[in-house]
């Protein structure tokens, strides 16, 4: 099962796992025979990454790409969990520095790149966790200061950086857990500010960098936890401003930026939890709107929880205004541009929009309809601009989609249908742009392909029937057929359920306004044949061309490729797993 991917130099990198070998490095250049495993480092059958969770499909190893190598933790056999880096070769991927002698390890962790220098959390006998940095050399491997002086260690988390210098969270046993910052010297290594005088710490979290100015939460005894920024000194270190006065908290969280301003959420006891924007000052800290008036949170507490990602400049948030559901929001920072995006599941009933990911300015992501769907939705922001992607005609029925990833002249996405399973689809990047206008589209509107579907049907079954009972062959039969075929001659056409082209209750089929240039989403290839789950994740666009594992049942979770045809996707690693080059399946 392949993850963990990243791209070096225009090779693939990942790790994966095989019967012979255990979970170890490879490389992939895009074929079968060079896709190949970099080295056995821990010989046999022992993974030399082992936090890999085979449910969720999430590797808490990261390869981490700095000059022209990456870096791991990884385990030998010999020395346990240290640092590793590799150029790709057998003989370049080597043991950095044993950080804890012997079979221990030094579990290097947080593994942060600024500059030329990486830093990471590791563990030694003598010092506990503390912070290390390195060039990729054993000599240049080092500690960068004992901050809480001992074998304790100082319990390093939330890694950031702004410029050259990297922030966190530490205790140094005085102080509790506090900012600090580090140029990478031991002189360099300090605390920011200590915000909760004493040992209890303020706990700093969400780090995130704006400009020059490092936003994150923290708490102390006089205002409880709330908005605080920094620009790397004591005196610049301070509460941007205390939502809720006093000492209790408006506790706020999913720091985000886009547009050089900070978008958060925030709970104060008059409005609930609600979306803020700061630039920094009190003054431009602010409510941008109460969407659900009143003490009510505008997410209720529910699965899947809130998201929020940023689209153009703009946050786009899911929120319910105790109108309309849950629906699709959007915020340009002001209290005027914070607005339903659309009604999609129109009433009170909610359509929970959920997994969205930008891609070329268009907003995809799964929404749930008033029939109680979850199919694939696109937006641009606008109202118009926010509608339901159809699926081919006659083709399987796609939902639940999820992990969008752009590679190539299209997306891919994994999808499921009740009949094949979930599977892996594609939806042309073209059909992303100006498909949807209302204006001068050359597609087939609502209004007129609802009145040409019945006529299509109507005229070209009695002349279908009239041929076959006549014996004629020559242009009727094909007349009836382009008859019946043209109401899908829009590039997304009327959805089939149940044998019906039908899609609301009113009997009249629904299509929606697309440029006849485009296409709609298509199965790419049932690779689980019937209803099993083939499952696609780890999705990762390399030289346009779509990287991902599935499982098609027969030779196991393994990597595969595509570039969005049925005839050139294809499974890798399925000859003997001690074989250097596997042979590609079609």
């Amino acid at each position: 099962m392949p993850g963990a991917f990243v791209d070096l130099g225009g090779t693939l990198f990942f790790t994966a796992t095989d019967p012979l070998h255990g979970r170890e490095l490879w490389r992939s250049d895009g074929t079968a025979s060079g896709t190949v495993r970099v080295k056995d480092i821990y010989p046999g059958p022992e993974d030399a990454f082992r936090d890999f969770d085979d449910e969720l499909f999430i590797s808490f190893r990261p390869l981490v790409v700095m000059g022209g190598a990456i870096y791991f933790m990884a385990n030998d056999g010999v020395h346990g969990d240290e640092l590793w880096r590799s150029d790709g070769t057998e003989g370049g991927t080597v043991l950095v520095k044993d950080i804890q002698p012997g079979e221990g390890g030094g579990f290097p962790r947080n593994l942060r790149v600024v500059g030329d220098t990486l830093f990471f959390s590791a563990l030694d006998d003598i010092h506990g966790f503390e912070l290390w940095k390195s060039d990729g050399t054993e000599q240049g491997t080092v500690l960068v200061a004992d901050i809480a002086p001992g074998p304790e260690g100082s319990t390093l988390s939330s890694f950031a950086h702004l410029g050259d210098t990297l922030y966190f969270s530490a205790d140094d046993g005085t102080h509790g857990s506090e900012l600090w910052r580090s140029d990478g010297t031991a002189e360099g290594t300090v605390i920011v500010r200590d915000i909760a005088e004493g040992s209890e710490g303020s706990s700093p979290f969400w780090l995130t960098a704006v400009g020059d100015t490092l936003y994150f939460v923290a708490e102390e005894a006089l205002h409880g936890r709330e908005l605080w920024s920094s620009d790397g000194t004591p005196e610049g270190t301070m509460l941007v401003e205390d939502i809720v006065p006093g000492t209790e908290s408006s506790s706020p969280w999913a720091l985000i930026t886009t547009g050089g301003r900070l978008f958060f959420f925030a709970r104060t006891p008059a409005t609930g939890e609600e979306p803020w924007v700061s630039d920094g000052t009190e003054s431009g800290t602010f409510l941008l709107k109460d969407v659900f008036p009143g003490p009510e949170d505008s997410y209720p507490d529910i699965d899947p929880s809130r998201f929020r990602t940023t689209l153009d400049g703009s946050l786009v948030f899911n929120a319910d205004d105790g109108i309309h559901g849950v629906e699709l929001w959007k915020s340009d920072g002001t209290l005027g541009g914070t607005v339903l995006v659309k009604d999609i599941n129109p009433g009170a009933a909610s359509s929970v929009p959920f997994l969205p990911v930008a891609v070329d300015g268009t907003l995809l992501f799964a929404a749930r309809d008033a029939k109680g769907r979850d199919e694939l939705w696109r937006s641009d922001g606008s109202e118009d601009g926010t509608y339901r992607m159809r699926t081919v005609t006659g083709g399987p029925r796609m939902s639940d989609p999820r992990g969008f990833t752009a590679s190539g002249e299209s997306v891919f996405f994994l999808a499921f249908d009740d009949n094949i399973g979930g599977e892996l689809w594609s939806l042309p990047l073209a059909s992303l742009g100006d498909c949807g206008t209302q204006a001068g589209s050359l597609g087939l509107h609502e209004t007129g392909a609802g009145g040409l579907g019945p006529w299509a049907a109507i005229l070209g079954l009695p002349v279908l029937a009239l041929s076959a009972l006549s014996g004629r062959r020559g242009r009727w039969p094909l007349m009836a057929v382009m008859l019946l075929a043209v109401s899908g001659l829009a590039c997304t056409s009327v959805d089939s359920e149940e044998g019906s082209p039908m899609d609301d209750e009113s009997g009249t089929p629904e299509v929606t306004d697309f440029h006849s240039s485009c296409k709609g989403p298509v199965l790419v290839r049932d690779i689980a044949a019937c209803i099993e789950d083939s499952t696609p994740e780890n999705l990762v666009d390399w030289r346009g061309t779509l990287y991902f594992t599935a499982n098609d049942g027969r030779i196991g979770t393994e990597l595969w490729r595509s570039d969005g045809t049925r005839g050139a996707l294809g499974a890798w690693m399925t000859s003997p797993p001690d074989s250097p080059a596997r042979t590609l399946r079609s």
